[in-house]
């Protein structure tokens, strides 16, 4: 049996931002969680997830070092056969930004968005084609860390998509009733929030609560110092499901982070799949 072989390019002409917002809440209401992932290298910064849809199962391994990152989604039949290598660079990227989105829509304040996106690379692309699927975006401006200050100036709706090994945002830079979505950072010696922006968060929420137990600093540091407990940090598939429903109040902070799952990218996998 031959394996079919998916490129970045097919997975860029194949899935569109729409679809994988849909795919997203499709997975997150039905899908259950995928266990957390594992190292695969003492000491180099490589880790793999399984995750499962059907017959379907799927392995993302992700690599990552200062000067980039990777990621393949290999995808297994119902036979055990392997049916697809799929390369994963643009796909976990869209599935992050299309799980952000759906997190905004239950999180950020209401009405009309202007949005400041800290980070200039891929993944703040695939945020500034999801965030309009689920929000009215008025502005939104963009550009790298020294910019950082100025790019979230008024704005009601953060995003961070950075590598930073120190945070971006300053919590006294944030204004009252904004949400921020937090996207990059996803290894244990990155982190893009100050804590007192968390700790002042009426809501916390993520995409996988135990995966970022391994791979958020953000939160895992908050919780170290006793500003957080990890009891406070709730999953996006409870917000989707409707088991959680938060009192927002005009004045309340909100934080979403977010690790990138198995189980989403393999949603948003699916065109691909025939």
């Amino acid at each position: 049996m031959s394996v079919r072989h998916v490129t970045e390019s097919d997975v860029r002409s194949a899935v569109a931002p729409a679809a994988a917002v849909a795919r997203v809440r499709d997975a997150l209401r039905t899908a259950p969680p995928e266990p957390p992932s594992i190292a695969l290298t003492e000491g180099v910064n490589v880790r793999a997830q399984v995750a499962r849809d059907g017959d379907v199962v799927a392995t993302l391994a992700q690599g990552s070092a200062r000067g980039g990152d990777g990621a393949v989604l290999a995808v297994f039949g119902a036979n055990g056969h392997a049916a697809a290598v799929i390369e994963a660079d643009w796909l976990t990227r869209l599935a992050a930004a299309a799980a952000a989105a759906v997190a905004a829509a239950h999180l950020a304040p209401a009405g009309s968005q202007r949005v400041g996106v800290v980070g200039d690379g891929p993944l703040a692309d695939a945020v500034e084609q999801c965030l309009p699927e689920t929000l009215d975006v008025k502005a939104l401006r963009r550009g790298d860390l020294p910019d950082a200050h100025a790019l979230v100036r008024d704005a009601t709706l953060i995003v961070t998509a950075t590598r930073a090994r120190d945070p971006v945002l300053r919590d006294d830079w944030l204004g009252d009733g904004i949400c921020v979505l937090a996207l990059g950072a996803t290894r244990p010696d990155q982190r893009e929030l100050d804590y007192r922006t968390i700790v002042r968060a009426a809501t916390v929420i993520t995409d996988a609560p135990a995966e970022a137990r391994l791979r958020a600093a953000d939160l895992s540091e908050t919780v170290a110092t006793g500003h957080l407990d990890w009891l406070e940090v709730h999953g996006l598939d409870e917000l989707e499901r409707g088991e959680l429903q938060p009192l927002r109040r005009p004045d309340d902070v909100t934080v979403y982070k977010g690790v990138g799952t198995a189980r989403l990218a393999l949603a948003v996998a699916a065109p691909l799949l025939g």
